[in-house]
């Protein structure tokens, strides 16, 4: 083998890392966050981000279960290459638990019982029938009496 050709063989390490790097860059494009956002979701630094999205660096086994775990795949899911990614949510609710997942677990507990609050608050209004006003009521209670 020539100079030229050996320059031209990838190895399996690097491959593996360079599809891995394009397949988190085309998770992160999909959730429409920029790296510092996905870095910070996936709870490494933004400079490591790029670096395995370029395929410079290679994330650990435990890295990949912690990334794949924050995105709510499995490492089997975030492995494979030949397929798109397959957003859980979309949307506004996307975003919204993307947000979410940013927070430390003291204000997800704060925010989990302020939006049961407001949803059961919500249920009971919308449970109770609606009625006509008081003055309504009995404007045409008067007029069958009259």
């Amino acid at each position: 083998m020539t100079t030229e050709q050996e320059k031209l063989v990838v190895s399996p390490a690097k491959l593996f890392a360079v599809q891995l790097g394009a397949r988190l860059k085309s998770i992160r494009k999909g959730m429409k966050l920029k790296q510092s956002a996905f870095a910070n979701l996936i709870g490494i630094s933004s400079d490591t981000i790029s670096s395995i999205e370029t395929g410079r660096k290679t994330p650990s086994i435990e890295t990949l279960r912690a990334i794949a775990e924050r995105l709510g795949m499995t490492v089997s899911e975030l492995l494979d290459f030949q397929d798109e990614p397959k957003a859980v949510f979309s949307g506004p609710l996307k975003t919204h638990i993307m947000y979410i997942k940013t927070k430390p677990p003291r204000e997800i507990q704060a925010f989990h019982e302020a939006s049961k609050y407001f949803f059961d608050k919500a249920r009971s209004i919308y449970k109770k029938p609606r009625r006509k006003p008081s003055i309504m009521r009995d404007s045409s209670n008067a007029s069958r009496e009259g």
